[in-house]
């Protein structure tokens, strides 16, 4: 267990305090203000009600700048910084299997208000005798259409991971 930085202190009756004790007491304070007053283990899970923990206070100061060349379109490159606040941030992810007769088509759960940023992982699950080259365009508020070409120009079917995240 952790030091919690709290100092116990005892008090007789009547007793005028000294100087000593009345800097414990502060240092206290100032220990349980800043959070360092608590020892490890003293909050637990049956403190904290399901409906306090929410995805915004999760994601409060996770992202709080990013950079671009538009303050919407987070798919627009450029050197600009940009401050974003947590309650204005929208993740989303899924996966989904290539065709080897046409892009395949990915359409967000939710809309974006703007054009978002979508990274995307592979897994091979068919041939593996040729690496992989995918491509996901053209990309919108709402989707993508992805391909997986093998390098001999053929089509795969892989599996696609992707995650997309931008103005809510």
């Amino acid at each position: 267990m952790a030091s919690s930085g709290y100092t116990a202190i005892t008090f007789v009756a009547s007793e005028q305090p000294t100087t000593a004790k009345w800097n414990l007491i502060g240092s206290n304070d100032s220990s349980f203000n800043l959070g360092t007053g608590f020892e490890d283990d003293v909050i637990i899970t049956r403190h904290i009600g399901a409906d306090q923990v929410t995805a915004e206070k999760l994601a409060r100061g996770v992202v709080y700048r990013r950079q671009g060349g538009n303050a919407t379109n987070w798919a627009q490159h450029g050197t600009t910084n940009y401050d974003v606040s947590a309650a204005d941030i929208l993740i989303q992810c899924g996966s989904s299997v290539g065709s080897v007769s046409a892009d395949t088509t990915v359409t967000f759960p939710v809309a974006f208000s703007a054009t978002p940023i979508v990274t995307f992982g592979t897994e091979l699950i068919t041939d593996s005798s040729f690496p992989r080259i995918g491509s996901g365009t053209p990309l919108s508020t709402t989707g993508f259409a992805f391909s997986m070409v093998k390098t001999n120009s053929a089509r795969a079917a892989d599996r696609l991971y992707w995650t997309a995240i931008g103005p809510a």
